[in-house]
């Protein structure tokens, strides 16, 4: 249910950064791409908004002006949303040019959510005029700011302005152009890499070429009619690595020394009534600043302009405006390069991810493998490799916990125990005079996921056990085991532990966050398992062998379904003073004693030796070597006598007679939680 409520919570955020999120992943599109602005860009931009979008704001400021003065005509609010829409239409058609000229990464989905904001709770039943205004002011300066931002910020390629000034003088002299028959001819060579100039030079540039280019159209219709071919041709060239160079020639009627002398002065022009639009003193300057240039001449045999761009003056002069340009912008020319510092910033990052947290880095297998201890108290983890991952010091000792190596005292017990595929440890510590001992789950980064001390408000009171001070005996833990018990999702730990001086034993069962399930309190000693139980339901369960003190000290065994063991249960004879629930084992048996004395009670102190099970039910060993079978309905079905009975009788002074025999199968026996034999 709580990942339906984050996936739900997550769907509702992407819905309101929507446009947000849009406008991001077209900005990455666009940069990625290796995408520059251009002129053309640019100019779009600038038509749509600046000269259309004035109108449209222009247009919502009357309608404003109307509503505010009471003149609410259906009409106005229906023109006012027309507008709105077409605003809308705008923004839509030109959001990767917006994305591509801007420094900001959410520009799109700013401006698309304030017109939204406008258009359906702005604008409501009253609308609210002022908060329109002010939204509409700020849409169209954001606008404006950046498309100013823009021109300043961004460079164009020579040859870009060389085309715009050919075209702007080939619509210009339209009409003469095809009456003398002048062929204006342009060539940019593959080779030419181009040098990007400050974009707002743009428009000097435009107006110096444009110029020339008139000039050289102007001498040629100003000669004398002739049959020659009249043509003039303009050519990019990279002459040199490190520069560029502009040739305009022409086939006019050419300059003298003296008019080659006024050419760069104010009002030039080579045709005799030209109008003066020829190169001017910023036009010069304009040369100057980022090259130089040349002008060959002769009467008669046409002029050739050569502007010379040196990339030195252009790189030293684009240095005050590059702390204008974007990050990304500086960061990201080309994809080329927009890949190679990703992955740059990538590795940064890694190294220092890697640095401060080392379980991060992947190569290295951090899940626990084995573990030892060192004096006691020091353990040392390992991984499967044998790679040494981290040590841990306990201020106790840690005890043994782990049933199947109890011969090697192994202190820990390794796996998942959330199934998050990373394996936890469980260790625990030892008792104390005055305190019980502690399991520990330690995650596979050496920290304490939970811990949990034993034996915490005993059940059993003086009176019932015959203590003489209750709850200051502590408990110690001697067993652990994990398993999935089916109760909740990831795997159960069951622990037991026992008063080492009285024998009540306390078993408990956590979940895999160490918070506690339930509780099985039994009067004397208990060893846990967990097994299949043989009948057809093949229910996991836990099955126990061992003593019950409160009852003559007789042997006991039992067997608990995993869901019954939840809250505070206790087994019988159910003397806890407390309200204490009685516990509902499927099966719970007493084993009489071998012989019934007064005296000598140790002879009759034997507990459950050891516990099999079969296909047809349960296999009970006692110390004194009796067997008991109980089937799979949980009857018993016969009682084996010990296997050396003399030795019995000669090592304890008894004399087993047939009718202890006949006492050995009389069971006291609860099912669910009632006694029925």
């Amino acid at each position: 249910m709580k990942y339906l409520i984050s996936i739900a919570v997550i769907l509702v955020v992407i819905w309101f950064v929507r446009y947000y999120l849009l406008s991001f992943l077209i900005f990455l599109k666009v940069r990625l791409g290796g995408k520059k602005p251009n002129l053309q860009d640019i100019s779009s931009l600038r038509e749509d908004f600046i000269h259309e979008g004035k109108k449209k704001f222009a247009g919502l400021g009357q309608i404003l002006d109307s509503l505010e003065k009471g003149e609410k005509l259906q009409s106005h609010i229906d023109y006012f949303k027309k507008l709105l829409s077409q605003l809308k239409s705008l923004l839509e058609a030109q959001k990767e040019n917006f994305l591509l000229v801007s420094e900001d990464t959410f520009i799109y989905g700013k401006l698309r959510n304030r017109l939204i904001g406008i258009e359906k709770k702005d604008f409501g039943h009253p609308p609210n005029i002022e908060k329109i205004r002010v939204k509409l002011r700020k849409i169209q300066d954001e606008i404006e700011t950046t498309l100013n931002k823009a021109t300043e910020r961004f460079s164009f390629e020579i040859k870009e302005a060389v085309k715009e000034a050919i075209k702007t003088v080939r619509i210009e002299k339209s009409d003469i152009l095809q009456k003398k028959r002048i062929e204006i001819q342009e060539s940019y060579p593959e080779s030419v890499k181009g040098i990007r100039l400050p974009y707002y030079g743009f428009k000097d540039w435009h107006k110096l070429l444009a110029n020339l280019i008139r000039n050289a159209v102007e001498s040629i219709e100003s000669r004398v009619e002739s049959k020659e071919r009249r043509w003039v041709r303009v050519s990019v060239d990279q002459m040199e690595k490190d520069s560029v160079s502009i040739t305009i020639q022409d086939s006019g009627k050419g300059m003298d020394e003296k008019t080659k002398n006024e050419f760069f002065k104010r009002g030039f022009t080579k045709k005799d009534t030209g109008l003066g639009l020829g190169v001017t003193e910023e036009s010069v300057d304009l040369v100057n600043t980022y090259g130089s240039w040349g002008v060959e001449s002769e009467p008669g045999k046409g002029t050739k302009i050569e502007i010379k761009i040196d990339k030195d003056k252009v790189r030293a002069h684009r240095i005050e405006i590059e702390g204008k340009r974007t990050i990304l912008k500086r960061l990201f020319p080309t994809p080329a390069r927009v890949v190679s510092t990703a992955l740059l910033l990538i590795i940064i990052g890694l190294v220092i991810l890697f640095s401060v947290d080392k379980y991060s880095r992947f190569w290295v297998d951090w899940n626990p493998g084995y573990a030892e201890v060192v004096n006691n108290n020091l353990l040392i983890v390992y991984n499967q490799k044998g790679k040494k991952l981290w040590t841990r010091v306990f201020q106790r000792n840690l005890v043994p916990i782990e049933p199947s190596l109890a011969a090697q005292r192994r202190p820990y017990l390794i796996g998942d125990l959330d199934l998050d595929g990373n394996r936890e440890l469980l260790v625990a510590t030892d008792m104390l005079e005055d305190s019980s001992g502690v399991v520990y789950c330690l995650s596979y980064k050496n920290r304490e996921k939970w811990s949990y001390c034993v034996g915490e408000d005993s059940i059993y009171n003086v009176k019932a056990l015959e203590i003489t001070s209750p709850n200051t005996t502590p408990f110690m833990v001697d067993r652990i085991l994990v398993e999935d018990l089916v109760v909740n999702k990831g795997k159960e730990i069951l622990i037991r532990s026992a008063n080492s001086t009285h024998f009540p034993s306390q078993l408990t069962m956590l979940d895999h966050f160490g918070e506690k399930i339930g509780e099985y309190w039994h009067p004397g000693a208990v060893v846990p398992q967990v097994a299949i139980h043989p009948d057809k339901s093949r229910e996991k369960v836990i099955v126990g062998g061992g003593i019950n003190n409160r009852c003559d000290w007789r042997a006991m065994f039992f067997v608990l379904r995993a869901e019954d063991l939840r809250g505070r249960i206790q087994a019988p004879p159910h003397v806890s003073l407390k309200e204490i629930k009685k516990a509902k084992e499927k099966i719970y048996m007493l084993f009489p004693h071998i012989k019934d004395i007064d005296i000598n009670w140790e002879a009759n102190l034997f507990a459950v030796d050891k516990l099999a099970i079969a296909k047809e039910g349960y296999n009970v060993s006692l110390y004194d070597k009796r067997n008991y079978f109980i089937n799979t309905d949980l009857e018993l079905e016969f009682c084996e006598p010990p296997t050396d009975l003399v030795r019995f009788e000669e090592e304890f002074g008894l004399k087993i007679t047939p009718s202890d025999e006949q006492k050995w199968e009389n069971l006291e026996v609860w099912k669910n939680g009632l006694k029925v034999r």
